[in-house]
């Protein structure tokens, strides 16, 4: 087997007086930041239940991913994903994907 790249996995719930649109609006923010970045091929969402959901997002490598993250989290272009996120929920892993 090759390695082929990454998959990051993120689960959290929404700030409970968020509503679906502001949440829908927060992860056209990510999609449109990560397109601009080096290494970034893609996210799917998925709804989990109540608040939670559930990000997908393939990476070229882990490197591409820490850096595409780090300057996500300084970054003001994507405020209104930020304030969707209860931080106190938020759990991520990075995955390598091998074909």
């Amino acid at each position: 087997m090759k390695e082929k790249g990454s998959i990051e996995i993120i689960s959290f719930n929404q700030v409970e007086t968020i509503g679906e649109k502001e949440v829908f609006n927060g992860f056209e923010v990510l999609a449109k930041f990560y397109k601009k970045c080096d290494g970034y091929h893609g996210m799917d969402i998925a709804k989990g239940k109540d608040s939670q959901w559930i990000l997908v997002l393939k990476w070229q490598s882990k490197d591409h991913e820490r850096k595409a993250s780090s300057h996500m989290m300084k970054s003001e272009e994507t405020n209104d994903f930020k304030i969707i996120v209860n931080p106190k929920t938020v759990v991520k892993n990075v995955y390598p994907m091998f074909y």
